[in-house]
């Protein structure tokens, strides 16, 4: 498990062999066991969100799961964290669309206790609350999330004790903001915007904020339309819009892909249409708040019911040379495109022929997610990746190290001691 947002709730606790793990679930969304000891641990309260929460007698991967009857909590009922489930569930039947490795909203359920009532519900449904520093007398998102702990990735439950200084930053009437609506390749056009915005559904605040750069991102939403707020270290903010498809951050990274001392900010976004889902690359330049907002967008997954024929996985990376890994999967085949980014441009990296060197290939995400994080801890390979691979047999998880050519590929596999039959040509066929 890697967690990006800075806080989680504990929600069990178990010895075995000497040693005592954790089960999270934190604010990005990411939840699993780990191997931590617990510090400034504090108690967390729940308020119920609207109306019509909820709790159900019974946890997810229960037996009657499916058929209880959950008791009913009256909107802004208080209570306090008992504990949760070991299994995940969704809790929106419109995100049973996305699969689960691009799921934020497949989490376990945490049990609380409101009033006389006590059972499970899923996150999403309550807003937390916890005791914490003050808040800033600034604007600065950056700083709020800060001295509440909040580091990285945060979703909306844990937004909810800042909503006096992150609300008044969503969109006013009449902002403008480059509008993304239309497909990766076409012209962003500009927008003025109406109407409430709801949130923030999403937060991210900057691990690295030199001045002039990128500090934080807040997504506000108004039906399926999203508004993704951009506050640069001056506070000065620019809007990016979509106006459909419920745009989710699945993913954040930071990295000065052009070298000019402003990291660029790497997203991967999941939108939801019709039957189907799909996902987005966008490169935001890190001077997007000193006036105009650079933004490059890539298609990655999609999938639909009309045609599952045409389903495509893909994955990401960035590599130690500022090289931006694509990798898609379909059934035609997977490959790999190597990409830089300068001038505000991405373009495809010159004189390379990307190759893989295969450490693992395991038939679940989990598996391969625990191969990579052992070979990148070890120090082995921190440059691995987990890839989506579609075979004839099912969707297959390969990790491996990319690299920018054949012998590139074979020099790596020498050096660690693997066999040459290691290392892979690209494009790899469906086996």
């Amino acid at each position: 498990m890697r967690l990006q947002g800075g806080l989680a709730l504990r929600l069990e606790q178990v010895t075995q062999a000497g040693q005592t793990w954790q089960h999270l679930l934190a604010s990005d969304g990411s939840h699993g066991w780990a191997a931590l000891a617990i510090e400034n641990e504090r108690p967390v309260m729940a308020r119920a969100v609207g109306v019509g929460l909820e709790l159900l007698p019974v946890p997810p991967g229960h037996p009657d799961f499916m058929s209880a009857l959950g008791q009913p909590v009256s909107a802004g009922a208080q209570g306090h964290l008992l504990g949760g489930s070991r299994d995940s569930q969704v809790a929106d039947m419109q995100d049973r669309m996305l699969p689960a490795w691009l799921n934020p909203g497949l989490a376990p359920w945490p049990r609380w206790k409101m009033g006389d009532v006590d059972g499970w519900a899923p996150l999403q449904q309550v807003a937390l609350d916890w005791k914490a520093d003050h808040l800033p007398a600034d604007s600065s998102a950056r700083n709020a999330l800060g001295a509440w702990g909040l580091f990285g990735l945060s979703r909306a439950p844990f937004l909810a004790p800042l909503m006096p200084v992150l609300k008044p930053l969503a969109p006013g009437n009449g902002v403008s903001a480059v509008d993304v609506s239309g497909a990766p390749g076409k012209a962003h056009q500009r927008s003025l915007l109406n109407g409430v915005w709801e949130g923030p559904l999403v937060a991210y605040r900057a691990t690295v904020a030199p001045v002039g750069g990128l500090a934080a991102l807040l997504s506000f939403g108004q039906g399926k339309a999203r508004a993704f707020v951009l506050q640069g270290t001056s506070n000065k903010t620019s809007v990016i819009t979509a106006d459909d498809d419920s745009l989710s951050i699945v993913r954040l990274e930071e990295f000065d892909l052009d070298g000019d001392g402003l990291p660029e900010w790497v997203l991967e976004l999941a939108g939801l249409y019709g039957d189907g889902y799909y996902t987005e690359l966008w490169v935001v330049d890190g001077r997007s708040t000193q006036g105009s907002v650079r933004i490059q967008r890539q298609a990655l997954s999609r999938s639909s019911g009309e045609t599952p024929a045409s389903a495509q996985d893909a994955a990401w990376a960035i590599g130690s040379d500022r090289t931006l890994w694509v990798w898609r999967s379909s059934a035609s085949g997977s490959r790999m495109a190597a990409l830089r980014y300068g001038r505000g441009r991405l373009s495809a990296a010159a004189g390379m022929a990307p190759a893989l060197v295969v450490l693992g290939d395991d038939d679940n995400r989990i598996a391969a997610q625990q191969r990579q994080l052992q070979l990148q801890n070890s120090a082995t390979a921190p440059e691995a990746v987990v890839l989506p691979r579609q075979t004839l047999a099912g969707l297959r998880w390969v990790t491996a190290v990319p690299t920018a050519s054949m012998p590139q590929a074979r020099r790596w596999a020498t050096d660690h001691a693997l066999p040459l039959e290691k290392v892979r040509k690209l494009p790899w066929a469906p086996s």
